[in-house]
């Protein structure tokens, strides 16, 4: 339903109620439920159905997302060592909220004269993405970096000053999740699991989502070094951390076969 909602073409929104309706008919098959993120995890009891519903993040690997050395991400990656550097990591597409950072930029750029935007990741929007950048005035501060493999996204979580995921819908974000992980601060709109990663992490800003304005206050503030965000790693890796999450589903699996 919450992609049926996002959808900008009004014929392509039906297509998603038949999707509904077999969640509505399958879910109470089952006798415990896994949700990504404590929104949906509401949304499931809400329900009523007889399964037990659990809270399961997607988890990530702390060893390879781990804080390191800025200033040496950069010099791998070529990046200027005095820029202030906001990145987004994810798919270019239509839910992540884009042209909201996009317009967040165009203000950023005017404070800070150093300031640039990397996107990492290729999808569907990049050509019209492309064409706001150049109306906005602002093709000398983003950079369109393309697909990079994920062995590849440390450096370029460390090389930022911070993280911005601007989505309307997220079921977990993993990209807000490696970049805290990283030890980079994180602003992220208020989108289903979004929240469960600032939560987890200790730190971090949610500003509305659709809002740009409320985004580059929220950026102005981490790079004005005015809020200083640490994430709390060790915290968030006691709840997500594949180990982890693994033991807590093999005990329940061990549950319900007894």
């Amino acid at each position: 339903l919450a992609r049926m909602r996002l959808s900008r073409r009004p014929w392509r929104r039906a297509l998603f109620l038949p999707l509904a309706l077999v969640e509505r008919l399958t879910l109470p098959r089952y006798p415990h439920i896994f949700a990504v993120n404590r929104q949906e995890k509401r949304s499931l009891e809400a329900l009523s159905l007889q399964a037990a519903v659990s809270f399961s993040p997607v988890s990530i690997d702390f060893e390879l997302f781990s804080p390191g050395d800025k200033q040496a991400s950069r010099a791998r990656l070529g990046l200027d060592q005095k820029a202030q550097i906001a990145l987004f990591v994810g798919r270019l597409a239509p839910e992540k909220g884009i042209s909201y950072l996009l317009e967040a930029a165009a203000d950023l750029t005017v404070r800070f004269p150093q300031f640039e935007l990397y996107l990492v990741g290729s999808g569907a929007l990049e050509q019209a993405l492309r064409q706001e950048v150049q109306a906005l005035g602002i093709q000398e501060q983003v950079h369109f970096v393309g697909y990079i493999d994920r062995l590849s996204l440390p450096d370029w979580y460390r090389a930022a000053d911070v993280a911005c995921l601007p989505s309307l819908f997220e079921g977990f974000p993993l990209s807000a999740a490696e970049a805290m992980a990283c030890g980079t601060p994180i602003v992220a709109s208020r989108a289903g699991g979004t929240e469960d990663v600032v939560r987890e992490f200790g730190r971090g800003l949610l500003p509305p989502a659709r809002a740009s304005q409320a985004c580059s206050k929220a950026l102005t503030d981490i790079l004005s070094k005015s809020t200083t965000l640490t994430p709390d790693i060790d915290r968030a890796r006691s709840v997500l951390d594949w180990t982890t999450k693994l033991e807590c589903s093999f005990e329940l699996f061990r549950k319900e076969n007894r």
